[in-house]
């Protein structure tokens, strides 16, 4: 048989997984079938998950492949089933035998028309009397690469050392025992924060201590150390800071590289962002457009079922073909080519939020995939809220990144805009309402918004967010309550009220209750209306603040946000010229480095 090289290499959980997420990787069974020529007891070892299983029609689709083969080395005597799956409108998953076969020792069996399934599995069976030992194995082909790329993976931190440590310490241990990896990755760190000791730096992994100029700022500086690294580096894989690694899925992505056909070699490769708390529930590989934001094109769902594995992995053609709208993918787990920054330019000054959704807009005429077993687990958003960075980032870089990508955005920002701040008003959150007309006056600035010092900006408006008084909440079963309360049910009479007079603007004190309960993340209108005083929880701090209603201030924030959005609209053209010229200075490294102070 002619060479093998490797495509995707099949991975036993190690004690970070076990035993609660043994099954992201194998399940196991126990069952009677015949065995050789007999009804045997057996051990069925099930490798159709979200780590192991192929995605076969994804590799077929972007890669130049040969022939496919599923090579396998276990000690002992075994039976093999292979068998490759169809997603089907109406039965969901439809599961095709492609052969069985009896091993002993190393095996490499060869898969039948592989393109033809979303994805192909297999199953091991071992009699109860005579256990195997499965030592690895592996998905190749008999094509030799077309390229021999090397990544640069590129974080930005701040102050988030004990993620940082251990995954650094997950990477190096990764090359120790995958030496012929040690040069074709390297692991570069923007550390905004100036914590890191250097003594972190090794040949693997390089620290560079940055300014604090966010999310957009850090990861610049990373893919410019990569760009001048004394290795020449073929892609960069942005990924977050605040994640749990899986080292395997930087291999996968640089093997997949290496086969990219041509047409496709300059693909994003992205990973999925998984509950860092609840190790299984996918989130998010790309997001399609809604007109304003992005949202996921799935819901969250487990990965302990093949179905839904399959399922995620089913993202329609038309959608990378802009069907519904632009697709974005997020920067906790983000891979491109070098050539692609020398071509398109560097990120936008955005500081943070919006900086992966500009970036992926501008690129939107690239293909983007995505594999199983690719991915990061991070904490959900909606444990991590930050005023400045849902409201005055979001906004401020949204209008941008839509004005320079988003044909027609002048007939819906106003729109848009105009719920959210009602939202914030409604719900008495006046310190967001205070971000968001900050926001507004800075996109009236144009580009000299994004010109001043980072850091400064970024004091500026943590002042304003550290207004909010956050109050421990020591009772447990009070956090619990919250956390599964349905929506506040408010009486029609209460609607009808609320409603003549002006979201309760003018009527009298008398008609509200006195307090009430929400959660954090985008609590509902419901819960706040005709009711003088809430609660808002966040569960996973175990804090809460005070929202109190201020008709006053409702009043103010109102009036103040329509004039402006106003304003903007009027304004309109006159900032999109703007906005498009400076586009063409802020993504040069010449602009980034003295943005940076890296010349200082």
């Amino acid at each position: 048989m002619s060479k093998l090289y490797e495509l995707s290499r099949v991975i036993m959980p190690n004690g970070a997984f076990l035993p609660l997420y043994e099954e992201l990787f194998i399940r196991r069974k126990e069952k009677m079938c015949m065995f050789g020529e007999a009804l045997t007891n057996v051990n069925v070892y099930e490798f159709d998950t979200w780590m192991n299983a192929f995605s076969s029609k994804i590799y077929h689709t972007y890669c130049d492949l040969g022939k496919l083969y599923l090579s396998l080395d276990i000690e002992g005597s075994y039976k093999v089933v292979v068998f490759g799956s169809e997603l089907n409108d109406v039965f969901s998953r439809i599961d095709t035998t492609l052969l069985e076969q009896d091993c002993s020792g190393k095996s490499v069996i060869e898969i039948p028309n592989p393109a033809a399934y979303d994805g192909i599995a297999f199953k091991i069976f071992e009699a109860k009397d005579k256990p195997i030992k499965i030592k690895g194995g592996a998905w190749c082909t008999d094509k030799e690469p077309l390229r021999d790329n090397k990544l640069a993976v590129i974080t930005c931190t701040f102050k988030r050392e004990e993620y940082v440590t251990r995954n650094i310490a997950l990477f190096e241990n990764f090359l120790k025992e995958n030496p012929s990896l040690k040069h074709k990755m390297k692991y570069i760190l923007s550390d905004n924060g100036k914590t890191l000791p250097a003594s972190l730096n090794s040949d693997n992994v390089n620290i560079h201590p940055n300014i604090n100029a966010g999310g957009a700022g850090g990861f610049t500086r990373g893919i410019i150390e990569a760009l001048h690294d004394k290795e020449t580096f073929d892609r960069v894989l942005l990924m977050d800071d605040d994640v749990e690694i899986f080292p395997e899925s930087f291999y996968r992505v640089l093997l997949m590289s290496d086969y990219l056909k041509e047409e496709h070699k300059d693909a994003f490769i992205n990973g999925a962002m998984v509950n860092l708390y609840n190790k299984d529930m996918y989130f998010e590989t790309i997001a399609v457009d809604n007109n304003y934001w992005v949202a996921h094109y799935y819901p969250p769902r487990s990965l302990f079922e093949y179905t839904n594995v399959l399922q995620v992995l089913n993202i329609p053609q038309g959608v990378q073909q802009g069907a519904l709208g632009m697709k974005s993918a997020g920067w906790w787990y983000c891979s491109f080519a070098v050539d692609t920054i020398k071509d398109r330019g560097l990120p936008l000054p955005f500081f943070i939020r919006s900086d992966d959704l500009e970036w992926s807009f501008r690129n939107n005429d690239k293909a983007f995939i995505w594999l199983n077993g690719v991915n990061v687990w991070h904490a959900p958003f909606e444990w991590r809220c930050s005023k400045v960075m849902e409201i005055y980032f979001t906004i401020r870089n949204v209008f941008f990144a839509r004005m320079l990508h988003t044909k027609d955005f002048k007939k819906n920002f106003r729109k848009w805009f105009w719920t959210r701040l009602n939202n914030v008003i409604s719900t008495y959150d006046y310190t967001s309402a205070e971000l968001f007309i900050m926001a507004l006056e800075d996109i009236l600035k144009g580009p000299d918004a994004f010109k001043v010092n980072p850091e400064e900006k970024f004091k500026e408006l943590n002042a304003v967010q550290k207004q909010v008084k956050y109050i421990d909440c020591f009772d447990k079963a009070e956090l619990e309550e919250v956390f599964y309360k349905k929506v506040h049910k408010v009486a029609g009479w209460r609607k009808f009220l609320y409603r003549i007079t002006t979201r309760g603007l003018h009527c009298p004190d008398c008609f509200y209750e006195k307090e009430g309960k929400a959660i954090e993340w985008y609590p509902p209108v419901p819960d706040f209306i005709m009711i003088k005083e809430v609660k808002v929880y966040n569960v996973l701090t175990g804090k809460y603040e005070v929202r109190k209603l201020d008709k006053k201030k409702s009043l103010f924030y109102r009036q103040k946000g329509k004039a402006l959005l106003d304003e903007i609209y009027n304004r309109y053209e006159e900032l999109e010229k703007k906005a498009k010229t400076a586009f063409a200075e802020f993504t040069t490294e010449e602009f980034w480095r003295d943005y940076l102070g890296l010349d200082k």
